[in-house]
């Protein structure tokens, strides 16, 4: 350090840079810094008690290889072995490697590709990477979303953990230092043809750092309303509903139940030249032909409910809010549909009812809710059964009409249950598939809103109107062999 600052004290030409500019240039955390003073990674000089930096040692750290120096620290015969498990997973073997210095950067390169391209190959929404306590032990797990249920593709070494996560940070120009904060990040490529897009988030957790990527096939083409899973007369009022002029339609359910989708889906209904559609975002995941389509950026103040206040100077006809977060946001959507304009919009909730409720509970006044020709949609997704090994399920009529069904609905009817086949592999299911109810506000709920009646009020109000239930919505879609007796279970009376 003395000699440091005597460097620094010498009077040399070379300009040197503050620690908050270093903190700047470099992408870190001022704790961050320190580490890596401390450790010897990073070149500083001490002035007196403050930090300066050269451009040159900064140019230098930013030029090192990272992943080259954690692949280096896996031992070749682990990284071998994993390789080996994905090659021989994956319909085409991993790459053939250059024999050189850096052969266990390669293989690690090779290793997170194949495991994206497995996650595509099984129709994964999601990669999950996290340290896990297993049998004592600390252990990195390695699992995939599939149909919305995680399933355990690999329990991989410690050796690779790191190294699997500096590849994502690399790929993703995220911090490859910084681990005491969360970190996003996107990667756009290609796999067989197609683009995809894959949302990364690196999370500090109490054993190491977690991942989670979400893959988005760019590709895919936005399903319409009749490939979402829609019975022909729920269809059928959906579309009248939607081509209305003015009006709310709320599509709610928890997270993962398909609600954006099923928004895209209703836009590409309504979206064309003659109608002007604006949508806000956060963020915007398809682009809607006909569309002008906006996303969400807090840091620049442009929120949804600031988004909606200009909208509504751009002359719109059809307006859609990917989401409704609060009291504001509701109300304003509300006096949008009043106000001559068709709103679209979700809210996370259990079912219809409880939506309406809710709205309630963020002050929106029922004769808000009554003239806005408000519907709302529920919607869950549950996983549609591989056709190829599908069988006849052995289930009483007592218990499917204990269920909600009539005895004219299963007398002739073959339910069905999962096997698991190679083409569905080994899970039975293969696909998801939506089940609803609809919800249309009427005369006969304006009154029970207006007294805040109970959710069991209301159903009860509902049904006796003609809506079906989410629960009855699903049996209808087992009693017709897409899905199982089970699979609603799980996720719809749950």
């Amino acid at each position: 350090m003395v000699e440091e600052q005597k460097t620094a004290a010498g009077g040399e030409n070379e300009e040197l840079l503050t620690l908050v500019e270093a903190i700047n240039i470099l992408g870190i955390s001022k704790p961050t810094i320190y580490r890596l003073l401390d450790r010897g990674d990073l070149k500083g000089l001490k002035v007196g008690n403050q930090w300066r930096f050269r451009k040159a040692d900064l140019s230098t750290y930013l030029g090192r290889d990272t992943l080259a120096v954690t692949s280096a620290s896996v031992p070749n015969d682990v990284l071998d072995e994993e390789l080996a498990f994905f090659s021989a997973q994956l319909e085409k073997p991993v790459p053939e490697f250059a024999a050189d210095a850096d052969l266990p950067t390669q293989k690690t390169v090779a290793l997170v590709s194949g495991i994206v391209e497995l996650a595509l190959q099984m129709h994964a929404s999601d990669i999950h990477l996290e340290i896990s306590r297993l049998d004592g032990e600390n252990i990195s797990l390695l699992r995939f979303r599939v149909d919305g249920v995680l399933h355990e593709i690999r329990r991989l070494s410690g050796y690779v953990h790191n190294a699997i996560i500096s590849r994502f940070k690399e790929m993703t120009g995220m911090s490859l230092e910084e681990k005491r904060v969360p970190q996003d990040g996107r990667i756009e490529c290609k796999q067989k043809g197609k683009q995809v897009s894959i949302r990364v988030n690196i999370s500090p957790m109490l054993l190491g750092e977690a991942l989670v990527a979400c893959m988005l096939d760019q590709g895919t083409t936005q399903p319409r309303l009749e490939q979402i899973g829609f019975r022909a007369e729920e269809l059928v009022k959906l579309k009248a509903i939607i081509s209305q002029p003015h009006g709310i339609v709320l599509l709610t359910g928890p997270t993962g139940s398909g609600k954006i989708t099923t928004l895209y889906a209703c836009l590409l209904e309504v979206a064309r030249p003659e109608v002007k559609t604006l949508t806000i975002e956060d963020p915007v995941e398809f682009l809607i032909p006909w569309a002008t389509q906006a996303a969400v950026n807090v840091k620049n103040g442009y929120t949804f409910i600031s988004a909606l206040r200009s909208f509504m100077r751009q002359d719109p006809d059809v307006i859609m809010l990917g989401e409704i977060r609060d009291g504001e946001m509701a109300n304003a959507c509300f006096q949008a549909a009043i106000t001559g304009h068709m709103v679209f919009s979700s809210l996370p909730t259990n079912n219809a009812v409880a939506t309406l409720v809710r709205l309630l509970d963020m002050g929106v006044e029922p004769y808000l809710i009554t003239a806005s020709a408000t519907v709302v949609v529920s919607q869950r997704l549950v996983r549609r059964l591989c056709d190829a090994c599908k069988t006849p399920a052995n289930h009483s009529k007592d218990e499917l009409i204990q269920l909600g069904l009539t005895y004219a609905e299963v007398e002739d009817a073959t339910f069905y249950e999962p096997v698991g086949c190679n083409e569905c592999h080994q899970m039975g299911y293969r696909g998801r598939i939506a089940c609803h109810e609809i919800l249309q506000v009427n005369d006969a709920l304006t009154g029970l809103l207006a007294k805040r009646a109970t959710e069991e009020e209301i159903t009860r109000v509902a049904v006796a109107h003609g809506m079906t239930t989410l629960l009855r919505d699903g049996l209808l879609k087992a009693r017709d062999g897409a899905t199982s007796i089970a699979e609603i279970l799980r996720v719809v009376k749950s």
